[in-house]
């Protein structure tokens, strides 16, 4: 449940009776982060950019195309899960933890969403969960969690700065002047 074509949270599952494949967790959901090698074939733009990892995410984790096209900080938006939760969109509510996983690159931006104020809606603490995607930290959406989509553009920007800075961190070190 949640998950697609055998992927969830970091792991791959059974693809057939044939084929057990399990990976180790993707610390920051995607192998970018962990191969050295295909690094040089991708610019520092890029590699910096919380939008492309995002994209190469959900490319990775095989997203179908209606969840692919929200693969995007701009296009990843309050109206777009809003819709989603209204089973109006042709990306299935169970896959945005697949969506918030690969925003996150599987990342725990619990700090700044704190900051932020994300855990002072009405479902409190709870949607300080969302900001937590490390892989162990799995989170399916239910409607118990719609009051967190108040705070939505306020976790993103976390999302998209700690991303940012982590990029920056790992692939050019001493490159980044502040920790997330």
């Amino acid at each position: 449940a949640g998950c697609c074509c055998g992927k969830c949270g970091g792991y791959y599952k059974a693809h057939s009776a044939k084929t057990l494949s399990l990976d180790k967790p993707r610390v920051h959901g995607l192998q970018l982060w962990e191969e050295t090698e295909p690094r040089s074939n991708y610019t520092y733009t890029q590699i910096t950019n919380p939008n492309f990892l995002f994209a190469r995410c959900c490319a990775e984790r095989e997203l179908p195309r209606a969840c692919a096209a929200k693969c995007s900080h701009h296009t990843y938006t309050q109206a777009a899960l809003h819709a989603m939760y209204l089973h109006l969109d042709g990306c299935p509510l169970s896959l945005a933890p697949e969506l918030q996983f690969c925003a996150a690159q599987g990342q725990d931006h619990r700090g700044c969403c704190t900051r932020r104020g994300v855990g002072t809606t009405v479902a409190g603490e709870k949607c300080l969960r969302l900001c937590d995607q490390r892989p162990d930290q799995f989170t399916q959406l239910d409607l118990s969690y719609a009051p967190c989509q108040e705070k939505f553009e306020e976790m993103k920007a976390c999302f998209y700065e700690g991303v940012r800075t982590s990029a920056k961190e790992l692939f050019y070190p001493g490159a980044s002047p502040k920790k997330h």
